[in-house]
């Protein structure tokens, strides 16, 4: 993860995940493998499933 990420668990990344600079990922997120996140975007409580680009801010969602 580039050093300008912040975490906030509990946070699961799989294998092969791409996280842009300046992402916040959490609270309860699950990024499945290979799922892409663009810059400086924020994750709360979802799911980017496998190989899926999320390029907006969202949170209370599954992304297929």
């Amino acid at each position: 993860l580039p050093a300008s990420v912040t975490v906030v668990g509990p946070v699961l990344i799989e294998a092969e995940c791409e996280v842009g600079e300046g992402v916040t990922l959490g609270p309860l997120v699950y990024m499945e493998r290979g799922a892409q996140v663009a810059p400086g975007v924020s994750l709360e409580r979802a799911v980017v499933t496998r190989g899926v680009r999320c390029s907006s801010s969202i949170s209370d969602q599954i992304l297929t």
